[in-house]
């Protein structure tokens, strides 16, 4: 017979790969743009966007990937807006907060993908 100490004791085992990972990457300060979370994540910025897209976290609007609204409100992104030269822009950065939690997303991700599951 299986006690819960056991059955969470192997989840944690299970954990231990992907929480030293986040924990490798995280820092405590400053917001990431897009391109350097892949550099630190080493992420195909293509493979990085489409998994981005299929969980739901960031969607393309009028040229710029923009993060869903339950992720900015969780503080996961901070959306900029501005003009340069004429030009009005929108950059989304990715929050400490909001590295962590895709680092460890991505991490799962490329577990399963390595292991032939995605």
């Amino acid at each position: 017979m299986i006690d819960g100490r056991q059955v969470a004791h192997k989840a944690l085992e299970l954990a231990a790969p992907k929480i030293a990972f986040v924990d490798n990457y995280v820092e405590s300060s400053g917001s990431k743009t897009f391109r350097v979370v892949c550099k630190m994540l080493g992420a195909k910025e293509n493979a990085f966007r489409a998994f981005l897209e299929e969980t739901n976290v960031m969607y393309k609007l009028s040229g710029s990937w923009v993060p869903y609204q339950n992720h900015i409100d969780a503080g996961r992104f901070e959306v900029k807006t501005g003009a340069k030269n004429d030009h009005a822009f929108t950059q989304s950065r990715f929050t400490p907060k909001g590295f962590e939690y895709i680092a460890g997303k991505w991490a799962a991700f490329s577990q399963l993908d390595a292991e032939g599951v995605v």
